[in-house]
């Protein structure tokens, strides 16, 4: 899953690739995505999972092929 609203960022990468665990990003002070925000920021991580659920509820999901290496889900879109 890949989601960006205004300046941030949340991804979760299933297993094999990932461990489901949401990362929250803001790429504007942090380009190289090396400070996961999701722990000290739960109010702003528990909103973007709304966000997508509720933009995936209502436009679906874009999923990968089978084996592919790319995330099950991958979404961008405005608030």
């Amino acid at each position: 899953m890949l989601i960006e609203f205004n300046q941030w960022k949340i991804v979760r990468l299933p297993e094999p690739y990932g461990d489901e665990s949401r990362e929250l990003y803001h790429p504007d002070t942090d380009p190289r995505e090396t400070t996961n925000l999701a722990a000290s920021m739960p109010k702003k991580t528990s909103d973007m999972v709304a966000q997508w659920n509720e933009l995936a509820a209502t436009t679906g999901i874009i999923a990968a092929e089978p084996d592919s290496r790319a995330p099950i889900e991958c979404v961008r879109g405005e608030p």
